[in-house]
């Protein structure tokens, strides 16, 4: 005969003042829901899903949330533990504007997470970790981990990081004396790799790893009047290749006015950079390509090479 069990736990504080780190938690309230079917001696079915909820956090360096809402679930399908899973689903409200004093607003957040697990074997399986805060930060990730780790597999990618944004939410503290300091463009990350890690690392022989990952800065833009410079449109893109010991780096810097009017007056440059650097079996480098020039003045200068 199954016996279905259920536990349900409430916790609600008001406040809670903390000295490591310096902050004040309001509003703090946990809900949690413990399920399970007990068949015997034997434990089936186990749930644990609960939510976890802030009114707000204020105190942390300068940087005040509104209300945070957690939910999560983890399922054990029994107690071998070779079949479970876990869900989390986090939200950051910003805070209200009336509720500042000079700190800086933190959201909208949004972080959403889903896994499954054999934690006697140790394969984990990252269904999605996704991370969205408008005009900050869009990431995706997906992995797949085998025995621990020894083998995986992750593909993640970071994308819209705004820096006129992203400055903005600089502490006025570190932006001192550049208070005429703005930025701007977007930032691109990505990253795949899948291999396994080997029980002893040895320069000799090729790491059984396949990777790739890409950098890309676009139409980024810097205007400084203090110290006289500025930036119009530049554009950055950089591709690292790696596989078995074997690896290779290319990318372009190129931007299209530097304005540096402390040196140059009115005059500006139109910098770029190309390069590819090639490493073969961990012990022999390559330069491919390696060129710089300024058309304007018809400067050039490149070179490659074996070392």
């Amino acid at each position: 005969r199954t016996i279905p069990i259920t536990s349900k736990t409430s916790i609600k504080l008001d406040r809670i003042a903390l000295n490591a780190p310096e902050m004040v938690v309001s509003g703090l309230a946990i809900d949690t829901s413990l399920k399970t079917d007990l068949l015997g001696q034997d434990v089936k079915n186990l749930t644990l899903d609960g939510t976890v909820a802030v009114g707000d956090i204020e105190g942390v360096k300068e940087v005040k949330t509104g209300k945070i809402l957690t939910t999560f679930a983890v399922v054990l399908n029994d107690l071998s533990l070779t079949k479970t899973s876990v869900a989390v689903d986090l939200k950051v409200d910003p805070p209200a504007p009336d509720k500042l004093n000079g700190e800086i607003p933190i959201g909208p957040i949004t972080v959403k997470s889903r896994s499954r697990q054999n934690l006697k074997t140790g394969d984990i399986e990252v269904e999605q970790v996704a991370i969205r805060a408008p005009s900050l930060l869009n990431l995706d990730l997906t992995a797949r981990l085998k025995n621990w780790g020894k083998t995986f597999s992750v593909d993640t990618e970071v994308t819209d990081i705004e820096l006129a944004a992203l400055w903005e939410k600089v502490p006025k503290a570190l932006r001192a004396g550049m208070e005429d300091l703005k930025v701007g463009g977007s930032v691109n990350l990505a990253l795949k790799a899948n291999g396994s890690i080997p029980e002893k690392f040895e320069l000799k022989k090729s790491l059984p790893i396949v990777a790739t990952a890409g950098f890309g800065l676009a139409d980024a833009s810097l205007t400084w009047p203090d110290q006289g410079i500025a930036i119009d449109n530049m554009n950055t893109s950089a591709t690292v290749d790696f596989k078995e010991g074997s690896g290779e780096v290319s990318g372009k810097f190129a931007i299209a006015k530097l304005f540096l009017k402390n040196i140059l007056g009115e005059e500006w440059l139109n910098p770029q950079f190309d390069f590819k650097y090639a490493l073969e079996d961990c012990n022999k480098f390559t330069v491919r390509e390696h060129a710089f020039s300024i058309k304007k003045f018809g400067i050039s200068h490149s070179f490659s090479g074996k070392v």
